[in-house]
């Protein structure tokens, strides 16, 4: 499956994004490779998820969620949880947290907006 290059998917992120802005979440767009798994997240403050295309997973304390393409999936604070790349082709989703409850030590550490839980853990030392 090729990312959708249409004018709806283009509308669909601007929507996304100026949703995640009004109410105070940061915004990042990831492209991932197929079978890429992200393990080991921490969610420090709420954040939200969004697959852009079939094939991705979350794995949230334990608990397997399928993520619909356009579906926003809530983590609460405190969480952690793992992202699941089961698709033949690449993974797009967007993802954010709530700024207002990061420490700004905390958002210097992520990855490309996702927090891993040994980076919380050491920001906590610091």
């Amino acid at each position: 499956m090729d990312w959708p290059d249409s004018d709806q998917m283009k509308e669909a992120l601007e929507e996304l994004e100026t949703s995640f802005r009004e109410r105070g979440y940061a915004f990042h767009l990831h492209c991932d490779n197929p079978g890429r798994i992200w393990r080991n997240l921490y969610a420090e403050a709420e954040e939200v998820f969004v697959a852009l295309t079939p094939g991705l997973t979350l794995a949230i304390n334990g608990a397997l969620k399928q993520a619909r393409p356009l579906e926003e999936v809530f983590l609460e604070p405190g969480h952690r949880f793992d992202i699941v790349g089961n698709s033949a082709h690449a993974c797009r989703w967007v993802y954010g947290y709530e700024i207002a409850g990061t420490k700004s030590s905390t958002r210097v550490l992520r990855s490309n907006g996702l927090l891993m839980e040994e980076d919380w853990l050491f920001a906590q030392t610091t």
